[in-house]
């Protein structure tokens, strides 16, 4: 009964997008939802805990909606997606269906929890259009400290060396990247949309992106769903730094 009540949540918040269907995925959506959910993407699967508000609003496609809205109207198959920081993989499970067939998602993710979180569901390297790399993009190629924290599946948060060394973190050293050495290493051309949102690292990730990518069309987006409000502080650096880049 309570996965016949889930699906007809999940239909409900697809088909009506009105006012309350949050709460209800907050609430009713919690309660059917078993305590750790396996849910599939596009042929990616990625765990969930009810538990966790955001993962609650992942299982009923309503996490950063606007935000994937947004790219269903400009991701065509065929398009270059770089997705730094996947954290448990929805994003790239997203837009995975929408740039393939021929498209291709390059993610990146450094964290050694999030990372085995992935790879416990899914053969990576079996899923057509979708790369998973263990390492971080900045401003330079070799490696650095990471301080992966517990809070980066619950909260998100975890950051290299560059960004601060939060007080639960657990420092592993990792391969870091950056755009333009990717690029030339992989033979990659062009991005058609670069998804930022790395704990203030991604200024140091824009610096280094080739020149033949800094122009008009290209698209940029700092992580969150910030659609019902209007840039301030880091997100306004961002964006400026972005435009600057032209993404």
């Amino acid at each position: 009964m309570k996965k016949l009540v889930q699906s007809l949540i999940l239909w409900f918040c697809r088909t009506f997008p009105i006012r309350g269907r949050h709460r209800l995925a907050d609430s009713w959506g919690g309660w059917v939802a078993e305590p750790v959910a396996v849910r599939e993407i596009n042929g990616s699967r990625f765990e969930l805990d009810r538990d966790v508000q955001y993962h609650r609003m992942m299982l009923y496609d309503l996490y950063e909606e606007n935000v994937m809205a947004y790219l269903r109207g400009r991701l065509k198959p065929g398009m270059v997606v770089f997705d730094p920081g996947c954290n448990i993989g929805y994003f790239a499970a997203q837009v995975l269906g929408m740039v393939t067939p021929g498209g291709q998602v390059w993610s990146f993710e450094p964290s050694p929890r999030c990372l085995e979180r992935i790879q416990r569901n899914n053969t990576v390297d079996s899923i057509s259009g979708w790369r998973l790399l263990p390492m971080a993009l900045t401003d330079r190629t070799g490696s650095l400290t990471f301080f992966d924290t517990p809070r980066v599946i619950t909260r998100g948060y975890a950051a290299l060396e560059q960004a601060g060394r939060p007080a639960d973190s657990n420092p592993v050293e990792v391969p870091v990247t950056s755009v333009d050495a990717f690029c030339a290493e992989h033979g990659i051309k062009h991005i058609d949309f670069l998804k930022l949102d790395i704990e203030d690292s991604e200024l140091l990730s824009l610096a280094r992106c080739p020149a033949h990518h800094r122009r008009k069309g290209h698209r940029y987006h700092p992580g969150g769903d910030r659609s019902a409000a209007r840039p301030r502080g880091t997100e306004r650096r961002h964006l400026q730094a972005a435009a600057r880049c032209r993404l």
